[in-house]
């Protein structure tokens, strides 16, 4: 430091040396810290890219699993409507031999259509194209 019969000049020529040696710290330090920042910047730009495609994989994961999921209801669709059908006929109509054996072997035949064309297509293996 100084002497206390230091004159006032070196005093502040001291301190004026200490302030430069400060302000060469303080840029050493904003420039580390400015060089970290830009890494970090650049690592959560990484991840945020990765969660956007993430993201977009799953949705488009989840819509391709909708559509397998609607294929596959559309299968019983026809089996559906026979039931509805059926179920519409009249007792006394269906007691009929030659009109209730007809459509009940229909409504079987059909159903047994459905099931193996959903399985030669795999609606039920999950390869459903």
């Amino acid at each position: 430091m100084w002497g206390p019969d230091s004159p006032l000049e070196h005093r502040i020529n001291i301190l004026l040396g200490r302030v430069e040696g400060l302000k060469a710290a303080l840029k050493e330090a904003k420039g580390e810290l400015s060089g970290r920042l830009d890494v970090h910047s650049q690592k959560i730009a990484d991840l945020r890219r990765a969660i956007d495609e993430a993201q977009l994989s799953l949705h488009n994961r989840i819509d391709i699993n909708e559509e397998k999921a609607a294929r596959i209801d559309a299968y019983g669709l026809p089996v559906i409507g026979l039931g509805i059908f059926l179920s519409g006929v009249p007792q006394e109509l269906a007691s009929v031999p030659w009109l209730g054996i007809p459509l009940t072997v229909i409504g079987v035949a059909l159903t047994i259509i459905v099931l193996v064309l959903g399985i030669r297509r795999g609606a039920w293996s999950g390869k459903l194209s």
